[in-house]
């Protein structure tokens, strides 16, 4: 896929970006904005490889449609520290990367947490996934501040998923 750019999102002007007619949020389109703190967006449902890649200064995500990320979207968001985003259902190898500040996570719609989607999260304390039933390896590596993993329903964690990190306390009942 060619990535498509919007000439108005690349001024460094704009901090908050609505989208209300998107549905989509394109490869590429906000990688590297430099002062892009806010995106929101009502019917945003998928958000394309490398979509906000990049973005330092992102914080808030109002998206509460969406369904898809693609891979390393949100690779190395080093301001965003709340992700509670339960319409998401797949998410993509490294979405989440190297976002450092990121402090809590919720999904609890997906199914599988791919190759390295939170690998080197270093500030990632609780994560609740209550529907996951597959993390692969690396999904959690280098996550040294992790310390409570909510994932009721897993049936295979592989090795090295949860590598580097704390020793992880799951809810009563699961084994690992």
């Amino acid at each position: 896929l060619k990535h498509t750019y919007q000439p108005e999102f690349l001024d460094d002007r704009w901090k908050v970006i609505v989208l209300k007619e998107q549905n989509q949020i394109d490869e590429q389109q906000f990688k590297m904005h430099q002062k892009l703190v806010m995106i929101q967006g009502d019917k945003i449902e998928s958000i394309s490889d490398k979509a906000c890649f990049w973005c330092f200064q992102l914080q808030y995500l109002n998206l509460k449609q969406m369904k898809n990320i693609g891979k390393f979207s949100f690779y190395s968001n080093l301001s965003l520290s709340l992700l509670v985003l339960n319409s998401v259902t797949k998410i993509s190898y490294s979405s989440f990367a190297l976002c450092i500040s990121l402090r809590f996570v919720e999904m609890n719609e997906v199914l599988i947490i791919p190759v390295g989607c939170f690998t080197n999260c270093v500030s990632l304390q609780r994560a609740v996934f209550k529907n996951v039933l597959i993390i692969e390896k690396s999904g959690f590596a280098g996550c040294e501040s992790l310390f409570f993993l909510d994932i009721p329903c897993a049936k295979q964690v592989a090795d090295g998923a949860i590598q580097f990190c704390q020793e992880v306390q799951f809810p009563r009942g699961f084994v690992l």
